[in-house]
């Protein structure tokens, strides 16, 4: 009857007795020689197609190793695999990647590596909270007036800096009108546009040693400078600003600590399935899983795996930390990292 009426014939579930399901159908009638198809996997990163007549499905699917949950396609539209496998064609396709970032900025990268083919596999090295106290902060926003730069690092601090002015201060973005504003890079600079600001000032090269040196450009002898900033920062930036003759006041903005507990047990679960590349958006992510897991083990994990940094920073960081990165992102985004993953080879 299938013979008789169907031109397509899929089978949900046809792996563990393939063979058997071949030999019934050439027995109904379906030519030896008829265009076959499984695919294991499906829709999955690791989706493999195994494409053989009838007759030879069953022998190839099992040569290959070919695993449950599957279909099996029968029929001439499997002639038509070269011009519709789109899917399998995705740069990322089939490769399984490590994102290092706070999971409440991970998502949006981890859909725009599933949409490229990859299986992105999420492991927060960092967590993302208000500070221990608002003290600095509420001073700094009530001394906005007396500022002449404003300067933010990160869309961290953009956007906990702006929480706290509506929410307890009951102000908007006209609060910093007197002020000049500078921004570490293009993902600070749109976290500052979606809160009514755009910045006076960003570096072409997306990190705090660049944004240090233009904002020295701009005479800012005996100017007050306000740093929005984490609660442990490294003070280059500071120290650097303070070399120019400005007055330089620190606010913390937020803090990231080590979900330690969190990372161990991620870690445990991809040695046990494995990885092709892990991806570092921070030097503080690099440090916190070296942390973690502790620097033997940490070199232990990374060291089979191709590393992506994000800029010359992380880099410098994951040197220290013993590891050698593969690529370094050529700008210090997202979008440059995905950039350099689908070129990379």
């Amino acid at each position: 009857a299938l013979r008789e009426a169907a031109q397509t014939l899929v089978i949900f579930m046809g792996a563990k007795r393939l063979k058997e399901v071949c030999a019934e159908l050439m027995a109904a009638g379906f030519g030896p020689a008829t265009p076959a198809a499984l695919i294991s996997r499906g829709t999955w990163p690791r989706q493999t197609t195994i494409v053989a007549p009838l007759s030879k499905l069953g022998a190839k699917a099992a040569a290959a190793g070919a695993a449950a949950p599957a279909l099996v396609i029968v029929g001439e539209v499997v002639r038509l695999k070269k011009e519709l496998d789109w899917y399998e064609r995705q740069p990322l396709f089939g490769r399984r990647i490590i994102i290092t970032r706070a999971r409440s900025q991970a998502s949006q990268f981890r859909e725009q590596l599933t949409a490229l083919g990859a299986e992105a596999i999420e492991l927060p090295t960092i967590e993302i909270r208000p500070p221990r106290s608002y003290k600095e902060l509420d001073q700094a926003i009530r001394d906005m007036r007396r500022y002449d730069w404003v300067v933010f690092t990160s869309v961290n601090g953009v956007d906990l800096f702006f929480d706290r002015l509506k929410k307890h201060h009951r102000l908007d973005a006209r609060h910093l009108s007197g002020c000049r504003v500078a921004a570490v890079g293009e993902a600070t600079r749109e976290s500052l546009s979606r809160h009514g600001l755009e910045p006076d000032l960003m570096p072409k090269i997306y990190t705090t040693e660049a944004l240090a040196e233009a904002l020295a450009g701009k005479n800012i002898s005996k100017k007050n400078i306000l740093l929005i900033r984490p609660r442990i920062a490294p003070p280059k930036f500071f120290d650097r600003l303070k070399t120019t003759g400005a007055s330089v006041t620190q606010a913390t903005g937020y803090e990231t600590i080590s979900p330690a507990r969190e990372i161990r047990n991620i870690h445990r679960a991809i040695t046990a399935r494995g990885a092709d590349a892990i991806v570092f958006t921070s030097s503080s992510t690099a440090r916190h899983l070296s942390e973690a897991l502790g620097k033997r083990a940490f070199i232990k994990f990374v060291r089979p795996l191709k590393i992506y940094s994000i800029g010359p920073e992380t880099s410098r960081e994951l040197k220290r930390l013993g590891a050698r990165v593969y690529r370094q992102s050529d700008t210090a985004t997202i979008a440059g990292l995905i950039r350099t993953l689908e070129t990379a080879p």
